[in-house]
């Protein structure tokens, strides 16, 4: 997994420095949508409802290239329903997930207004929660020791512009490290990915 982050980080740079920015045509944006997130694991699990919100830039490299950076709050997550012999009682598991995400995309454009994007999203996570319900009690812990401090995930999606700066986005982002990691006093037998949908509505300054 390590080897994947470092080629994909490797590539990212590559072309950005090798990218013939034109900072005459750069532009500002915010953006903001709905996520859709989810865990992809060997266990049973439902995705989460919530938002994500922030900036961007963009800058034409050739005709019908832009790259585009983007700096986003993301609020991720997952369901998950296990069975306690103990207590006699279902478990129904709530995590949440909150991340400072680094996206970096290039926009082809195919007509006008309308094109599809690619690049990677370095994700920061700034908390992590699960809640746990039975039958009888409900609790909360913070599991930020249990997750990966660092992800990274390839991004891919279509996006749609008018001329007035409006745009809307449809991407997903699958992970390709392991949302949990082992440490001292817990250790993971199963691999864990983040999926991401994203529907975003923006505005270009």
């Amino acid at each position: 997994m390590k080897k994947n982050y470092f080629i994909l980080t490797f590539l990212l740079t590559g072309l950005l420095v090798n990218a013939q920015v034109d900072l005459s045509n750069l532009s500002f944006g915010v953006k903001a949508g709905a996520n859709m997130s989810s865990i992809l694991a060997d266990f049973e699990s439902s995705p989460v409802y919530s938002f994500h919100a922030g900036g961007y830039f963009e800058a034409e490299i050739t005709e019908g290239v832009i790259i585009r950076p983007e700096l986003l709050y993301s609020s991720e997550g997952f369901n998950a329903e296990t069975y306690d012999y103990e207590l006699d009682s279902k478990i129904e598991s709530e995590v949440k997930l909150n991340y400072l995400s680094l996206v970096m995309v290039f926009k082809y454009e195919i007509s006008e207004g309308f094109g599809f994007e690619g690049g990677g999203t370095f994700s920061y996570l700034l908390s992590g929660k699960q809640t746990d319900k039975s039958n009888t009690t409900t609790y909360s812990v913070d599991i930020e020791d249990e997750i990966r401090k660092i992800d990274v995930a390839l991004t891919g999606g279509l996006y749609y512009e008018f001329e007035t700066g409006l745009n809307f986005s449809l991407r997903y982002s699958y992970g390709i490290l392991s949302v949990y990691k082992s440490t001292d006093d817990y250790t993971t037998d199963f691999d864990t990915k983040r999926g991401l949908l994203q529907f975003s509505v923006g505005y270009t300054l």
